[in-house]
């Protein structure tokens, strides 16, 4: 085998390996967009009641477990809905009310899936062309395009969670900050999960919502 025909193979699989690269997904979330209330001159919150809208019972709980700690690591006090109201399925504005009242809480998270989505996304074909330094030089521009490898295009999919997170101050229920984020790829829910608390409480923390 020669010596041009070898670094062709080569080339053949970087690229391949490259392709196979491309098109392992991997998790990552992102804050989309916030926004503050501009008109909101009081102190950072420090105890938050987390709120989850899910009709499934274990994903709230899940999400409200895992804010809650997202929250406390950023230094703000936190508790789920589920413990300090109970399994209660549906929360009534008079639950809610009372257990804000009665646990000192200054502030409400609240949070739901807008939507999940299956995106399409295009990856460019690549062009890799093999050295040629040993090649005579009336040759080197036919070696040079006899040894070249191309490789097409393709379409793969990403899943995609949109997440919507709302604080508002408990005393009088205005709104105090908003954000969505987005998800790509999680492994499970779980891992999901984790991702939008964290990324969205240090947003929080950042912007000066949570002290």
């Amino acid at each position: 085998m020669t010596k041009s025909v070898s670094l062709a193979w080569v080339a053949v699989a970087v690229v391949l390996f490259s392709v196979g690269a491309c098109k392992t997904a991997s998790t990552s979330t992102k804050i989309d967009g916030t926004w503050k209330n501009p008109n909101y001159e009081g102190p950072p919150l420090s105890k938050l009641l987390v709120i989850g809208a899910a009709r499934k019972q274990s994903s709230r709980e899940l999400y409200e477990k895992v804010m809650v700690e997202a929250l406390r690591e950023q230094g703000a006090d936190a508790e789920a809905s589920f413990v300090a109201v109970g399994e209660s399925k549906r929360l009534t504005k008079s639950q809610v009310r009372t257990v804000v009242e009665q646990g000192g809480f200054d502030g409400v998270v609240f949070t739901h899936v807008l939507d999940v989505e299956n995106r399409l996304q295009y990856h460019e074909g690549t062009t890799t062309n093999v050295p040629t330094s040993n090649a005579d030089l009336y040759m080197m521009d036919y070696d040079q395009r006899y040894e070249t490898v191309t490789t097409p295009g393709y379409y793969d999919t990403n899943t995609v969670y949109n997440v919507e997170t709302i604080v508002y101050r408990a005393k009088t229920g205005e709104k105090l900050w908003w954000a969505v984020s987005e998800t790509v790829n999680p492994d499970s829910v779980e891992e999901g999960i984790d991702e939008i608390a964290e990324e969205t409480a240090k947003r929080m923390k950042d912007e000066g919502v949570i002290q």
